[in-house]
């Protein structure tokens, strides 16, 4: 099996105190190659003003996937902060 990659996801806190969890479901197509693009998600949903269904915790955060179809490996990952 290749080693895990790295790639940017949107999270917000789980209910596990410490830890965040994935915004949106755990497939390839929710992940980015780069921080600047889960930023630019972030922003466009801040804009919409509707926050109630996310919150306003999220964040673009670092996740280890699967290589080539960057499914995320698992759904919590402890904060950094």
């Amino acid at each position: 099996m290749s080693a895990a990659v790295t790639r940017w996801v949107v999270s917000v806190p789980s209910h596990i105190k410490g830890y965040r969890t994935l915004a949106h479901p755990a497939q390839g197509r929710h992940t980015y190659a780069t921080k600047e693009e889960a930023d630019q998600w972030i922003a466009a949903y801040r804009s919409q003003g509707r926050t109630e269904i996310l919150g306003n915790d999220l964040q673009a955060t670092e996740w280890a996937c699967y290589p080539d179809h960057f499914d995320p490996i698992g759904i919590y990952q402890r904060s950094k902060s």
